[in-house]
């Protein structure tokens, strides 16, 4: 391959579509404009529709566009929906680079991989064992963490400090071999450059009322029973709640509501273009969560890139904020009257409210272009760099594939009568034989 050459990128995602949260898709539209130009990208997803910007394919078509046109690179982004679960098969047939929006999945996955032998498969991968194990052997996942899709991914990107923190502790330490080299990278979630500027015309008058963004779920992870009861506190403003929820939960935001005595603007599309709308209308965004699962996502990115001061948990990794970029809420009892006081102080302030530690810790951290270069040269790195990590380690998934093929012959071999192999039987089955890696003379191929 010329290093003059565009290379070419196998790219797995779902794709956007109206009322979806899908931080993959997102991503995906954010980022692609930039990197088109730079790589030749193929898409790929779970359905049959077409985008209506770039080449793509349903997910199994991959292998035969592959084999048409070698890719240099099948890229894989995983989040705890399944929206992905397609990605979480698919890169157990050809591993790549992942970028991991969750670390920390809440099931074990789609059927096809349930007790899949992953564990062998990565250590006989990175040099830990030498043999295949016996059949009749029971697969689990150890814990919460994405431990079979990191172990099947040659490089691994994060776009939570914590998850990255986390592989590096599970996997890079513990799962792979001491000289497995393979590499990980922290990735934030994008920001699309007109987020930045959205509220520069907003009204300079104070506004009345003083109006409360919330992005998240009626649930406890979200904290709705704490938001809604402090803002049942008394204020000297008129505060309105401008909620952003998932669709299929809209029924239980009004339940939590009529619980509480409280009106709310509802908005039940909980998409990233949802909260984009609304940003330049509100003077506060709430971004709590209080799980080990899921991330407040972009919607938070997009908030403190648009400088509406913002309130998270402290909890996970928005407890890494600096208190100048967001006002961190400690779950738990005190939890609705730090809510309101950070409430209180903010209608002090004059309006437009606009935190611009916010803005500038954004654009240092999430600005799409930004991203996106950081994207392309990770992928030139891993394909082109002095130790072409990426080559070497599909040349070896390759020669794994050879090797398990050749003992799955040989075992079969040893039951099977002859005729399967040769005469007309061996021609039937040839095309069995091929996908399999076997020959019809009875050795790996």
């Amino acid at each position: 391959m010329s290093a003059s050459c565009k290379l070419r990128i196998a790219w797995f995602s779902p794709l956007a579509k109206d009322g979806e949260t899908s931080l993959s898709a997102y991503a995906t539209e954010t980022l692609l404009p930039y990197l088109t130009d730079r790589f030749e990208i193929e898409l790929f997803h779970d359905s049959f529709f077409s985008h209506k910007s770039y080449p793509t394919y349903h997910y199994l078509n991959a292998f035969l566009r592959d084999k048409e046109r070698p890719f240099d690179l099948f890229f894989y982004q995983l989040e705890d929906a399944p929206c992905t679960k397609f990605v979480r098969m698919h890169l157990g047939l050809m591993p790549g680079v992942t970028w991991f929006h969750h670390f920390f999945l809440s099931d074990d996955g789609p059927e096809p991989i349930l007790n899949s032998g992953w564990q062998d498969t990565v250590e006989l991968f990175s040099g830990k064992r030498t043999d295949w194990p016996e059949r009749g052997k029971e697969y689990t996942r150890p814990g919460p963490q994405a431990y079979r899709e990191a172990g099947l991914s040659f490089a691994s990107l994060f776009s939570l400090e914590r998850d990255h923190g986390e592989y590096e502790r599970l996997v890079t330490h513990k799962l792979l071999a001491e000289s497995d080299n393979r590499q990980s990278f922290f990735l934030p979630l994008p920001v699309s450059d007109e987020i930045f500027s959205c509220r520069n015309q907003q009204s300079t008058s104070a506004r009345n009322p003083f109006r409360v963004g919330y992005f998240g779920s009626p649930r406890i992870e979200h904290r709705a029973h704490k938001v809604l009861q402090a803002l049942t506190e008394g204020y000297e403003q008129e505060v309105q709640l401008h909620w952003v929820v998932p669709e299929q939960e809209l029924a239980i935001a009004k339940e939590r509501l009529s619980e509480f005595d409280l009106d709310a603007v509802l908005y039940p599309q909980a998409t990233p273009e949802q909260w984009k709308q609304l940003l330049p209308e509100i003077d506060c965004a709430l971004h709590p969560l209080f799980s080990v699962f899921g991330q407040p996502g972009a919607p938070l990115a997009m908030s403190l890139a648009a400088g509406v001061p913002t309130l998270v948990t402290g909890f996970g990794n928005t407890e890494r904020l600096v208190d100048e970029v967001a006002c961190k809420i400690e779950p738990g009892s005190r939890e609705v009257t730090q809510i309101a006081s950070a409430l209180r102080q903010l209608m002090k302030r004059p309006r437009p409210l606009l935190n611009q530690e916010a803005q500038a810790f954004a654009r240092e951290m999430y600005d799409a272009r930004v991203i996106a270069a950081q994207l392309g040269d990770t992928f030139e790195h891993l394909v082109r760099g002095e130790e072409s990590y990426l080559p070497q380690a599909m040349n070896r998934w390759r020669e794994l594939e050879q090797d398990a093929a050749a003992s799955l012959q040989s075992e079969v071999s040893s039951f099977l009568p002859s005729s399967l192999w040769e005469g007309e039987d061996g021609k039937l089955l040839q095309p069995v034989f091929e996908e399999l890696g076997w020959s019809a003379k009875g050795g790996a191929s």
